[in-house]
C-alpha cells in the first residue's frame, strides 16, 4: 500500500501548516515531549534548513499542544560542530536560537545503548530516546557517502552519538582482494578524500582518510573491493531503524525541504551550488516514502539520474533497508498543496 506524501508549494509556511494538519497533530502530539530533529548547518554552509521553516514547524506543534524542543548531535569530524559549545555558537551564527525558533535547542552526545540489525550497537542520543514523539525536519540534498541525505540520514547519522557515527563510516570502508586488483586506478579517480593510492601496482587505502562512501567499490570492475561489514547506506538505515524503534510509528512525522539542493551534505562548508531549481517541501508519516519521493522528484527535476551523474551509489539502498526492517514503504502517493 502506498503512503501519502504531500508536496507543499507556495505560500510555503501557510501550506506547510495545511499539510502537517492532514496528520491529526493533536492526536499524535498533544501533551507529548516532541523532539524536532534538525541539522542546523556547518559554518560557511548556506544550504541548510531555513530557520523560519524550523520555527514554523515548532509553532505548528505548539498550536497542537505539543511540547517541542529542537535537537541535534555533535559531529565526529573536527570542524565547527564537534563540541557542544562550538555547535551552539554555529547554530547561533546560522540563525538558530531559542528566540528565533521559539523553543529550547538541545545539543548532546549522551546516548543509550541499543542494538542494530547489522551493527552490533547503535547508541541513540538520550534526548531523542527520552522524547515521546518526534518531527524529523530534513534538508534533501546530495551526500558523498549515502548519495542522498534526507530523513533516513538525518536520524541514522544525526540522532546517534559520535561512536556510532564513526562505526558506520569505519564498517563501510573497503577491504582489498589483492589477487583481483589490476592496478587500473579507477578507484583512485572517484575517491573524494584521496584515501586511495597505488603501491607496487596494487590499490592501497589510507583508512584514516577513508569515509566509507563505497564509490571506489562501485568503480571497480574486477570485484577487488568490498565493504568491511556492509555498504554505508545499509548501515545508515540500520542506525536510523534503531532510533525509530524507540517510538510508536504514529508519533513520528517527517518534513523535508527540497530547496538549495547541492551535491554535498550540509556538514560540508563547500557543499556546492544548488544543482537544480527548488522543488518544495515534503510532508509524510513514512520515512521510506518521503525519501523515495524526494529522490524521484530530484531526478525528475534534474532531467536524469542526478545521483548517477555524480558517480554516487544508489540512494534507494537506504529505503531498501528500511523496508527490510519493516519500518516504512518506498511506495508513495504524491499530492500537491498550493502552487497554482
Amino acid at each position: 500500500m502506498a503512503s501519502k506524501v504531500y508536496l507543499v508549494k507556495e505560500p510555503f509556511l501557510t501550506n506547510l501548516e495545511k499539510a502537517m494538519g492532514k496528520f491529526d497533530l493533536k492526536r499524535r502530539f498533544s501533551g507529548k515531549s516532541t523532539a524536532v530533529k534538525a541539522h542546523m548547518g556547518e559554518y560557511e554552509n548556506l544550504n541548510y534548513v531555513r530557520p523560519v521553516l524550523l520555527g514554523k514547524a515548532v509553532e505548528i506543534l505548539q498550536n497542537a499542544y505539543a511540547k517541542p524542543f529542537v535537537f541535534d548531535s555533535p559531529t565526529s569530524y573536527h570542524r565547527k560542530r564537534h563540541t557542544v559549545r562550538d555547535y551552539i555558537d554555529t547554530a547561533r551564527r546560522n540563525g538558530f536560537t531559542k528566540e528565533t525558533i521559539g523553543c529550547e535547542i538541545k545539543i548532546s552526545d549522551e546516548a543509550l545503548k541499543e542494538k542494530g540489525t547489522i551493527l552490533k550497537r547503535v547508541n541513540v542520543c538520550r534526548d531523542i530516546a527520552d522524547a515521546e514523539a518526534m518531527i524529523v525536519l530534513s534538508h534533501g540534498k546530495g551526500h558523498v557517502c549515502g548519495a542522498y541525505g534526507g530523513a533516513i540520514k538525518n536520524l541514522g547519522m544525526g540522532a546517534v552519538d559520535i561512536a556510532t557515527k564513526d562505526a558506520i563510516h569505519d564498517n563501510a570502508a573497503p577491504l582489498i582482494d589483492r589477487e583481483k586488483c589490476t592496478g587500473c586506478a579507477a578507484c583512485i579517480e572517484v575517491c573524494h578524500p584521496k584515501a586511495n593510492s597505488l603501491k607496487n601496482r596494487k590499490i592501497s587505502i589510507d583508512y584514516d582518510k577513508c569515509w566509507g562512501c563505497g564509490r571506489c567499490i562501485k568503480a571497480c570492475k574486477y570485484g577487488a573491493l568490498k565493504p568491511k561489514l556492509a555498504f554505508f547506506n545499509y548501515l545508515l538505515a540500520d542506525s536510523a531503524g534503531a532510533v525509530l524503534r524507540k517510538f510508536q510509528r504514529e508519533n513520528v512525522l517527517y518534513v523535508t525541504m527540497l530547496m538549495s539542493i547541492a551535491p554535498r551534505c550540509d556538514c560540508n562548508p563547500r557543499s556546492g551550488m544548488s544543482a537544480m531549481p527548488d522543488i518544495g517541501i515534503l510532508v509524510s508519516d513514512d520515512i521510506a516514502a518521503i525519501d523515495a519521493a524526494a529522490i524521484d522528484l530530484i531526478n525528475k527535476t534534474f532531467g536524469k539520474d542526478w545521483f548517477e551523474s555524480l558517480k554516487y551509489r544508489n540512494p534507494k539502498e537506504q529505503i531498501e533497508m528500511i523496508e527490510k526492517l519493516g519500518l516504512g514503504s518506498g511506495k508513495c502517493k504524491l499530492e500537491e498543496i498550493g502552487g497554482n
